[in-house]
């Protein structure tokens, strides 16, 4: 991750404008390589979505009344934290963003990721509910409908995310399946939160 040189300046200053308990950082991609690309259209399309974009800058204090992470969660643990934080509230999202440098994207390890993923997906859905509806679905999302004319202008890459994205669905639901044999049909056990610490 790269931060651009105003991005703290920018986290602070939100707070103390809005009283707000969280800060959302937007993220763009860069990467090396088809897939890589094909991750940055995708990850464009999400600037401004509240749905996708989590909260990664928090006050001491509301970090501390949250509970901080939730540590039975693997994946989807920072939008879990920012769903609690914000409490239903919007947050301010900083002009500055963050840059995501995804490597060189290779399939079998990102399918191999979210595999491993659906474990805490399936948590995570048991927690929040009808919230998750939106990021729980990996192919159809609603940002990929309100940013058509940019995916349009980029077909092959277009073509190519979401191809990935139908593969990344099928992974987590596979891993899905596995999981809850292994619990036994359980979804997991109650999440326990409060040993996460603040930066700063």
């Amino acid at each position: 991750m790269t931060l651009h040189p105003r991005v703290v300046e920018d986290c602070v200053r939100a707070p103390l404008e809005s009283e707000s308990p969280g800060v959302i950082l937007p993220e763009s991609s860069v990467g090396e390589g088809f897939l890589a690309r094909c991750r940055a259209l995708e990850r464009s399309c999400y600037l401004g979505d509240d749905s996708i974009e989590a909260a990664r800058f928090f006050p001491r204090e509301a970090f501390q009344e949250s509970g901080g992470f939730d540590e039975n969660l693997d994946a989807m643990e920072d939008w879990d934290l920012s769903i609690r934080i914000a409490r239903g509230r919007s947050l301010p999202r900083t002009a500055s963003q963050i840059e995501h440098d995804e490597g060189h994207l290779r399939i079998g390890p990102v399918l191999a990721k979210k595999y491993r993923y659906a474990g805490s997906s399936l948590r995570y859905i048991d927690k929040h509910g009808k919230r998750t509806i939106g990021q729980a679905n990996l192919v159809f999302r609603p940002a990929f409908i309100r940013s058509w004319r940019r995916l349009v202008r980029h077909p092959l890459l277009t073509v190519g995310f979401l191809s990935l994205k139908g593969l990344e669905a099928g992974a987590v639901a596979s891993g899905a399946v596995v999981s809850k044999v292994r619990m036994g049909g359980s979804r997991g056990v109650a999440p326990k939160t409060g040993s996460g610490r603040p930066l700063s």
